[in-house]
């Protein structure tokens, strides 16, 4: 399965659900499902920015970008972090707007509902956006994520209303559930924002796994005495890896550069997703 094949079942699931909420909380009389209706559509937008995103960032390199066009996938990421930030804030807003209604009781069942199929869709999609290390999956998967907490908001709080004959304040659950979805919808806006920024701004990798690997690769080779300045960046779906290896400085020009040769074949056969590598030669006595 590729990137594409996911994305075509998230938007299915995601305009699925977004219809059945939307119609459920109007004719449920709940601002909350509708609230949370609203957040599935901008999973069915953020899904096609996502689709045209990826599809943008696998150009081939050209005489402008050299490095290829990678870092779409930030940019993808922070269309898809502002769309979340407005339909958070716009809900926050609608709350004290709406007048208060009690919902109907099969807003319950279709609460329940799309918990299940939100957190398997959700799961589904960070599986692969990992497994692929695609940066647009990870943070469609993120924003699918929520949606399963707004879920689980609105049926709290519409169990909770059912009971607000003998208990007056359960009234108001619905608006507190609307205004919780929403606010549950900013954080992870802002979540999406800061990380992909970090990574445009030049986060080195964060797992010590490929970082350890890739010392030991350098290290095989006897002529290899120290490492300098060594980072393992992200690009995108790919790596950018820089250091300096000193190395005998008995070694002949051609030794050295033989080595080095060595060293970033077997780093690229380790990880093919390391695309782009410099290694510096510097010379140290060993005697």
């Amino acid at each position: 399965m590729n990137f594409f094949s996911v994305m075509v079942i998230s938007v299915v699931t995601n305009f699925g659900l977004a219809m059945i909420k939307v119609i459920g909380g109007i004719f449920g009389s709940s601002s909350a499902l509708i609230a949370d209706g609203v957040h599935s559509f901008s999973d069915l937008f953020t899904d096609f920015v996502a689709i045209i995103g990826n599809f943008l960032s696998k150009k081939p390199p050209d005489r402008e970008h050299p490095f290829g066009h990678q870092n779409i996938e930030y940019i993808t990421s922070f269309l898809i972090s502002f769309v979340i930030f407005g339909v958070g804030f716009s809900i926050i807003r609608r709350t004290f707007l709406e007048p208060i209604f009690i919902p109907k009781d099969f807003v319950l069942v279709i609460s329940a509902i799309t918990i299940f199929v939100k957190f398997f869709l959700s799961h589904f999609i960070l599986c692969w956006g990992k497994k692929t290390n695609n940066q647009i999956l990870l943070a469609s998967g993120n924003e699918s994520y929520s949606d399963v907490f707004s879920s689980l908001v609105v049926l709290v709080c519409s169990f909770l209303m059912k009971f607000s004959g003998p208990v007056s304040f359960f009234r108001y659950c619905d608006k507190i559930g609307s205004f919780i979805v929403g606010c549950l919808i900013l954080k992870i806006g802002l979540n999406i924002f800061f990380e992909n920024l970090s990574y445009i701004i030049g986060k080195s990798e964060p797992d010590p796994y490929y970082l350890e690997q890739i010392q030991q690769i350098l290290f095989s080779n006897d002529s290899v005495i120290q490492l300098r300045d060594f980072v393992l960046l992200k690009y995108g779906d790919s790596y950018k890896l820089t250091g300096s290896i000193l190395m005998d400085e008995n070694l002949t020009l051609l030794e050295a550069h033989q080595i080095v040769d060595e060293l970033e074949y077997k780093i690229r056969h380790f990880n093919q997703k390391i695309c782009y590598i410099t290694l510096h030669m510097e010379p140290i006595s060993t005697s």
